[in-house]
C-alpha cells in the first residue's frame, strides 16, 4: 500500500476528553506500507501509529498540533514492527506534562528501525527494548530533550541524535547499548560519564552476586554528572558489567575503572575477567590510600578476548573477610592497550593534558590545566589559518601558521 499527500486534522469538540478516547491519525498493520508528504495536525493521541508493520518506508512528514490549546499526545509509535525507515520529519506541540519526556517518536519492541533527519521541536526520542535501531541527523530544539532508551535496546547513532542523552541521569532511559558512530569530539554535555561509559557503547553496571552484593545510587562522583554506583559487598565480590557480544574476539582491550573506597577494611579494590586474559604487566589494583581516602583511583586491566561470553568484575578485598563499600563512578573500555589515562575525549574536562585532541572552534568551558593543547581539525572554514589553541591558565591562546 502507498500513501501520498495526505492531510489529517482533528480538532476535539470537547478537551476534556480522556486520552484512550482521541483518534489516531494514521493507524497501520500489515506489510510493506509506504507514505509520502505526510501531514498530520490536532489533538490526536498518535499522529502516526505502526504496529505490526512489516517493510516500509515513510518521508518527509509533519506531524504536530495544531496550536498550544490543541496539543498531540505522541507522534509516532513504531510497534512491534521490522524493517522500518522514517526519512525527514518535522515534529513540534506535544503535550505530555514534561517535554523532555514527551514521546515525539516512540519505538517499541521492533527491530531494524532507521530514523533519518528528524527534526523535534518539542519531545525526545524514545527506543523501548528491540534491535538494530539506527538514528541519523535528528536534530533537538527544546533544552534537555534527546535520546531515551531502555529495556536493553540496541541503538546506533551519530552524535547530533543524543541530543541531552540522560536525563537526570536516571538508569531508567539509559538501558541498553548505544553505539556512537562519530565519537571522537563528543563532549559531556551530550551525555554524562555515569554511571558506566564504553568508548562507543553505554551500558549498565550489575553486580557479582545477588545475594552478597547490593547496588545504590550514590551523588559524590568524580566524572561530570550526578551519579555513580556505590557497592556494599562481602569479600571478593562488587560490581559486573555484562561485555557478552559486545567485544570482538581475538580483540585486545584495556578497561579503566574509576573507583573509590568507602570502608576502613578494604584492602584492595580490583578487576577480574573471564573470557579475557590478561595481555599486559600493567598494575592493575587500587589500593587504599589511609591519608587520602576520600580520593578516586584509576584501576586498569588489559587483555584479549577469547570467548564471546566474557564478563568484567570491579571487586573487593577486605583485610578482615568482613563486608565493605566501594564507589563505581566510571568504567571505559578502550580497543588495544593503554598504559595512560582515560582517553581525551572523556575525560572530565574533555581532554588528558598533552593529549592530542582536536576541535573545530575555540574549546569550550571547564576547568582546564595550564599547557592543555587542542589541534584544530579544520572542519571550520573560518578558522583555517590556526594550527591549535594552547590554555595559559586564565584562556586559550591561539597559534596561527603566519
Amino acid at each position: 500500500a502507498s500513501l501520498k499527500n495526505i492531510f489529517s486534522l482533528y480538532i476535539p469538540t470537547n478537551l476534556q476528553e480522556e486520552l484512550e478516547d482521541l483518534p489516531c491519525g494514521i493507524y497501520c498493520e500489515g506489510n510493506t506500507i509506504y507514505g509520502n508528504n505526510i501531514e498530520i495536525i490536532g489533538c490526536y493521541k498518535y499522529g502516526l501509529h505502526l504496529k505490526g508493520c512489516r517493510v516500509g518506508s515513510w518521508k518527509n512528514l509533519n506531524i504536530s498540533g495544531s496550536s498550544a490549546e490543541y496539543l498531540m499526545k505522541n507522534a509516532i509509535l513504531i510497534e512491534e514492527s521490522n524493517d522500518i525507515e522514517i526519512n525527514t520529519g518535522w515534529f513540534e506541540q506535544l503535550d505530555d506534562g514534561d517535554g523532555r519526556l514527551s514521546k515525539t517518536i516512540n519505538v517499541l519492541n521492533s527491530n531494524q528501525i532507521t530514523l533519518n533527519t528528524m527534526h523535534i521541536s518539542s519531545g525526545s526520542l524514545f527506543i523501548n527494548g528491540g534491535g538494530n535501531i539506527e538514528i541519523y541527523k535528528s536534530n533537538y530544539y527544546s533544552s534537555n530533550t534527546g535520546l531515551r532508551y531502555m529495556n536493553n535496546a540496541n541503538i546506533t547513532c551519530d552524535k547530533v541524535s543524543l541530543g541531552y542523552c540522560n536525563y537526570q541521569s536516571n538508569e531508567e532511559y539509559m538501558m541498553g547499548t548505544l553505539k556512537i558512530i562519530d565519537f571522537e569530539n563528543l563532549s559531556n554535555n551530550n551525555i554524562h560519564n555515569n554511571p558506566l561509559y564504553f568508548i562507543g557503547i553505554q551500558e549498565d553496571i550489575g553486580v557479582s552476586s545477588g545475594s552478597s552484593v547490593t547496588k545504590s545510587a550514590n551523588t559524590t562522583d568524580q566524572l561530570t554528572g550526578d551519579r555513580c554506583f556505590n557497592f556494599n559487598t562481602n569479600n571478593y565480590n562488587g560490581g559486573e558489567i555484562n561485555t557478552s557480544n559486545l567485544l570482538e574476539l581475538n580483540k585486545v582491550y584495556t578497561i579503566l575503572a574509576y573507583v573509590r573506597i568507602n570502608s576502613e577494611n578494604v584492602d584492595k579494590i580490583y578487576m577480574l575477567n573471564s573470557g579475557m586474559p590478561s595481555t599486559s604487566t600493567f598494575p592493575n589494583e587500587c589500593y587504599k590510600n589511609l591519608d587520602n581516602n576520600t580520593d578516586y583511583h584509576l584501576i586498569r586491566f588489559t587483555g584479549k578476548v577469547n570467548n564471546a561470553s566474557n564478563s568484567i568484575k570491579i571487586v573487593a578485598k577486605t583485610k578482615d573477610g568482613t563486608t565493605c563499600d566501594f564507589i563505581v563512578d566510571s568504567v571505559f573500555i578502550v580497543e588495544g592497550e593503554h598504559d595512560n589515562n582515560i582517553p581525551s575525549s572523556i575525560t572530565k574536562n574533555g581532554i588528558m593534558k598533552n593529549s592530542k585532541t582536536t576541535a573545530s572552534v575555540s574549546p569550550w568551558s571547564g576547568n582546564w590545566a595550564k599547557g592543555d593543547i587542542v589541534y584544530n581539525n579544520f572542519k571550520s572554514s573560518t578558522n583555517d589559518n590556526i594550527i591549535c589553541w594552547i590554555y595559559n591558565g586564565t584562556s586559550w591562546i591561539s597559534k596561527t601558521f603566519s
